[in-house]
């Protein structure tokens, strides 16, 4: 199972829980969207824009790669953690 799939499954079951039945299903449902968020996060592409590199995570957060990252990911195709 993939991260995207993982992510989507983990907000699909988080939306079936409610807040207000009981403490123990309001701290899984926020558990279950955060391990999505960081998931997401840890998910990243990199999308070539003219010269200048951009690096995407899966939530659609997006910078521009820095000078050490650019030559990283030339030479040994290491991509970023994080955006």
């Amino acid at each position: 199972m993939s991260n995207e799939d993982l992510t989507t499954r983990a907000r699909d079951l988080a939306r079936n829980l409610s807040y207000n039945d009981s403490p123990l299903l309001a701290a899984t449902k926020h558990t279950l969207f955060e391990l999505a968020n960081r998931l997401d996060q840890l998910s990243v592409r990199i999308d070539p824009t003219d010269n200048r590199h951009v690096i995407v995570d899966a939530l659609s957060r997006w910078r521009f790669m820095t000078w050490r990252e650019r030559v990283a990911y030339r030479l040994f195709k290491v991509l970023p953690r994080e955006v």
